[in-house]
């Protein structure tokens, strides 16, 4: 159903995708997350009310 919804854009939905921003880092670009668990983890012990 999804597939029939977003037709290509399906791929991304459900399988993901690996997207490594080289040029940023290329400058020197520093992530405050390098990673989602880093982050997920920085707002989960934030709360709500941050």
């Amino acid at each position: 159903m999804i597939k029939t919804l977003v037709g290509e854009l399906s791929v991304v939905v459900l399988q993901g995708q690996r997207v490594i921003p080289q040029k940023a880092l290329d400058h020197g670009f520093q992530f405050t997350f390098p990673t989602l668990t880093q982050a997920l983890e920085d707002l989960k012990h934030r709360g709500l009310s941050d």
